[in-house]
């Protein structure tokens, strides 16, 4: 945490350095960053997002990025168009509570979304491992839990409950 802009600036320094380093990044010839905005932020989400994931998909030979994220409307999907803008894919994913969001594509191109589904109450009952993925034929996102209909997997909670009080 810096609590000035001298300090946020050595640490992105130091980070760009190490991504230049592992050669993620490098150096443009204008000397210019070389990160590049893909559209606006109020293209992606007009209000708060949380839980943020990205992913690509070879589509020719275009490299479209698809971003998964949860704000006001839920869990949605939006991909890059050619036009530097972006587009909600389907429906919203989930208009549940969800955490711990990501986004992943297979060789074929077919999107997967996997959260914490937060439906229940409690440690034990909350936070459900859950996966859908996207069927572009009726444009939707489909559940692919253990049970019909639904997209939880398994039957306890992904998230470790931990006890503050400790017995001595």
């Amino acid at each position: 945490l810096h609590t000035n802009r001298e300090g946020a600036t050595a640490t992105a320094e130091i980070v760009y350095q190490g991504l230049k380093d592992l050669g993620i990044v490098r150096d443009s010839e204008t000397n210019e960053n070389v990160w590049e905005l893909l559209g606006t932020a109020s293209e992606l989400s007009a209000t708060v997002s949380t839980h943020p994931e990205i992913t690509t998909v070879k589509s020719g030979e275009t490299t479209v990025p698809y971003a998964v994220f949860r704000n006001a409307d839920g869990l949605v999907v939006k991909r890059m168009l050619g036009s530097n803008s972006w587009e909600q894919v389907g429906d919203v994913v989930a208009t549940t509570a969800t955490t711990y969001s990501r986004i992943w594509a297979d060789r074929s191109g077919k999107l997967y979304v996997t959260y914490a589904d937060g439906t229940g109450s409690g440690a034990q009952t909350n936070h459900y491992l859950a996966i859908k993925y996207y069927d572009p034929s009726s444009n939707s996102w489909i559940a692919m839990g253990s049970e019909a209909g639904s997209p939880r997997i398994g039957v306890r909670s992904v998230i470790n409950p931990v006890s503050q009080l400790v017995e001595s």
